[in-house]
């Protein structure tokens, strides 16, 4: 997933692909919380999957997701 800049959390849910599920779990969390530059962050050091949904409804997708 590229680069995608954001003003703050817009997120009103986001789902993980983790190599397990106590990862999955604080990382989808900290998405939540932490907005886009959280997803930026954990996409770029976990090797995760990412499908997050922005206020508006809009779907973000990591290509794993898109599959």
């Amino acid at each position: 997933m590229g680069r995608t800049e954001f003003r703050h959390s817009e997120f009103r849910q986001a789902s993980e692909a983790a190599a397990d599920i106590v990862t999955a779990d604080v990382l989808a969390t900290a998405i939540v919380a932490g907005g886009g530059p959280m997803l930026n962050w954990a996409t770029d050091g976990w090797d995760v999957e990412v499908l997050a949904v922005l206020g508006s409804g809009e779907l973000l997708a990591t290509p794993g997701f898109r599959a």
